[in-house]
């Protein structure tokens, strides 16, 4: 990876990934990934993010981020693509005078460095706090095309849309129970619901939305709010309202209920029962327990090496927490939450 002339100003476009997710590009560049394309694309959308921001959300990013603003994230993540930046960057690094030229090869290394710094402040829990701001900003609230009201009582008709919509829901999954994995697993084995993956849950979406439109998860669950008293509002995440949906479908639950709610019902029960004994876990542990539940909510499944996407270092610390014990209670969680 070069440093060139091709980027000497911001006037050229950022975004240069305009159909990979945001989540895809956040945990690339925490994972390391370093090149222009990945890097700018990510700077563009967080600096989009940043102008919905309130300043209450800028500081808590801020304090997820390792004590890094976000303005100061997005410029580390455009600087090692600007040659002027990384120039004077390497002059200092190598302690070069004003009219010494670096070297490729230093040039390259201080890219290399000024990239790593940029993914330095990326972590799980900072992900999740800008999918909130992103996901409570996606409302649009339409003041032209006003709504007229043209008939106030009971509409049979509306009742029956909300039925076919759900109809329509059950049928696919029917249809397709054999062929899904995911599906497979809700439908006839139901000791693998904890073995189901973000990825399982994301083909059956995907699925849907190229297929069956009508049938996105806001749309089901609208259609339920309708006929069935539902105690909890959609989840903003599709994943974890799709969960939830099919869980009903299948009668593992007898009404609609937020996946987040099941989850946290268990882990407190599960909490509960370990407690109940000679030993109870410490603050540290529950911190680390706490991390793999807000996990299995978003994704169904959580493995040890999740702990890495949450926070640097994350494993590590995770088994000197936990000793020998940590596979087998991940392996607890992942059944006990789901159940």
């Amino acid at each position: 990876m070069g440093v060139t002339k091709s980027l000497k100003t911001d006037s050229r476009p950022l975004e240069r990934k305009p159909t990979t997710s945001f989540k895809n590009l956040f945990y690339a560049v925490m994972m390391g990934a370093g090149d222009e394309d990945t890097c700018l694309s990510l700077a563009n959308r967080l600096a989009r993010i940043n102008q919905e921001m309130n300043d209450v959300q800028r500081e808590k990013f801020k304090e997820l981020a390792k004590g890094v603003h976000i303005s100061d994230v997005i410029h580390d993540l455009l600087n090692p693509f600007n040659p002027d930046k990384v120039e004077t960057e390497a002059k200092v690094k190598f302690d070069l005078q004003y009219n010494e030229v670096p070297t490729e090869e230093q040039l390259k290394q201080t890219q290399q460095d000024m990239i790593k710094k940029a993914s330095f402040p990326l972590n799980g829990n900072l992900y999740n706090l800008i999918e909130h701001v992103r996901k409570s900003n996606e409302q649009i609230i339409d003041s032209i095309n006003l709504d007229e009201l043209n008939f106030a009582g009971w509409n049979k008709d509306g009742i029956n849309q909300n039925e076919t919509v759900i109809g329509n829901f059950k049928h696919f999954l029917e249809e397709h129970k054999d062929e899904i994995t995911a599906l497979k697993i809700f439908y006839s084995q139901p000791y693998n619901r904890r073995q189901i993956t973000y990825d399982m849950l994301n083909e059956v979406l995907e699925l849907i939305k190229q297929r069956k439109p009508g049938i996105v998860p806001y749309r089901v669950w609208e259609a339920y709010e309708k006929i069935e008293k539902v105690k909890t509002k959609c989840p903003k995440h599709e994943l974890t309202a799709l969960v939830s949906l099919i869980r009903r479908v299948v009668d593992i639950d007898k009404e609609l209920v937020s996946f987040e709610t099941v989850v946290n019902n268990n882990f407190k029960d599960w909490i509960f029962r370990k407690n109940a004994g000679p030993k109870q876990f410490s603050k540290v542990q529950m911190n680390f327990l706490y991390m793999i539940r807000d996990h299995i909510i978003t994704s169904m499944h959580f493995e040890s090496g999740d702990f890495e996407n949450i926070e640097q270092g994350g494993l590590a610390r995770a088994y000197n927490t936990f000793g020998k014990n940590f596979e087998l209670i991940i392996d607890e969680l992942n059944e006990a939450l789901v159940v």
